[in-house]
This record gives structure tokens, sequence and C-alpha cells, in this order.
């Protein structure tokens, strides 16, 4: 009977929890919920508790007492923070306050902190934009960055006929979504193969979005701003 129970102890899947902090770009197509399903078919015993807030932007999160209420309770794993406040026109700049004080909550709370950079509208050439965007965020709160940006960008170089936008040109397609999720997925598990794929997305072309999200690890930055050396 204890060699049973101590195998029980074994096997018993680990859960994460992970709180989702966005806008459209989180909810549509459901991103949390294409995370929880690459993680618990990846073959590594994983198990995810996904819950989200979402609003306008990060700004308006922080707004809302019970997102600082809800990192402050301390019950996340993860905190993924999306909607950063982005110039559409690239020509200001704006305070990026309230999403250092998200980040900075959710680890004094013991969070690993994720910012999810989002991918380029359709025709602007915007990823390294949004990305340093992010990286102030990161200096100040010692979070990590998730270049979804990136692996969207080098996808659709290998695969140009992708449809990875909504029609709008700025939000996801749900293939779009299952990128970042995909991107996410692979910065809080780093080990497994998923066997869950939506069925619009063929295999093939599955298994290249997940190869890229791999080769495309969280970026991490020092106090300057800069990319730190791989340790």
């Amino acid at each position: 009977m204890l060699g049973v129970a101590l195998a029980c102890l074994v096997l018993a899947p680990k859960e994460i929890r992970v709180l989702f902090l966005g806008n459209s770009h989180t909810r549509l197509n459901d991103v949390p919920g294409m995370v929880k399903l690459l993680a618990e078919t990846d073959g590594a015993n994983h198990r995810l508790a996904v819950s989200s807030l979402i609003d306008a932007n990060l700004d308006a999160l922080a707004r809302r007492g019970e997102s600082f209420a809800t990192l402050g309770a301390g019950k996340f794993d993860v905190v993924v923070l999306q909607g950063a406040m982005v110039s559409s026109s690239h020509k200001y700049k704006y305070s990026q306050k309230s999403a250092i004080d998200l980040a900075t909550a959710a680890r004094k709370a013991g969070a690993r902190v994720l910012l999810y950079a989002e991918w380029p509208r359709r025709g602007w050439d915007e990823t390294e934009y949004t990305l340093d965007v992010y990286r102030q965020i990161a200096a100040a709160s010692k979070a990590e960055i998730v270049p979804v940006g990136r692996v969207w960008d080098r996808v659709l170089a290998a695969s140009p006929k992708l449809e990875l936008w909504n029609p709008d040109g700025n939000h996801a397609s749900p293939s779009g979504s299952y990128l970042a999720a995909c991107s996410l997925y692979s910065a809080i598990c780093p080990k497994g193969t998923p066997t869950w794929r939506p069925g619009f997305v063929p295999a093939n072309v599955a298994a290249r979005i997940l190869r890229t999200a791999r080769a495309n690890p969280p970026l991490k930055v020092g106090a300057s701003g800069q990319k730190k050396p791989a340790s």
C-alpha cells in the first residue's frame, strides 16, 4: 500500500497557477485556454489552472482595485501581462508605470512575471518597436519578455501564405492566437511536446510554430534595458 501511495504522489500532476492580465489579444480565441490545452497534453504531467482579467490595456487594469488585490493574494505561480501602452503611430512615448506597478506587485507576491509582447499589425514593421516598449517594463520590474512578435515574423517568413491576422489586420486569427499560445506555453513549460492542436492548424504547420516558439525563449533585460547575456 505504501508503494502505491508513493507512486500516486510521483505521478500526480503538478498544478501551475497562471493569471493573465490583458486585452482583446488575450481574450480573442481564448489564448489562456489554448495554453492550458498545450501544457496538459505535452506528456510532462503538467496541470494548469488559468484565470484572466481583461480590460482595454494595462493602464485600465491598474485602475481596477481588483487587479492589485488579486495579485497581492499570492495565489499564482505565473502572471502574464499583455496590453502595454504602445503608440500606434510610433510618434509618442507613453508612461509604463501602470505595467511596471502590476509586474512588481506580481513578483512581490512570488509569481514569475511574463510580458506578452504582441505581434505587428499587418503591413507594419514594428516588432522591435513593441519589444522596446516591453523592455522598459522588464528593466524596471525584472520581468521576462515573451517575444511573440518575433515568432510571428519568423513563422511568416517561412510560410508567407499562412493567415495569422484577423481581417482587421490587428487582431489574430485563430491560427495567430495559437502561435501566441505556443510562445507563452513554451515560456511556462520549456519541456514537453504537446499533442493538442486546433483542427484548423495542419500538423506540419503546428510543428513549425511550436519549433519556432521553442527557438525564441523569454528575454531577460538588465536595469539599463539591454538584453542580458545568455546564462
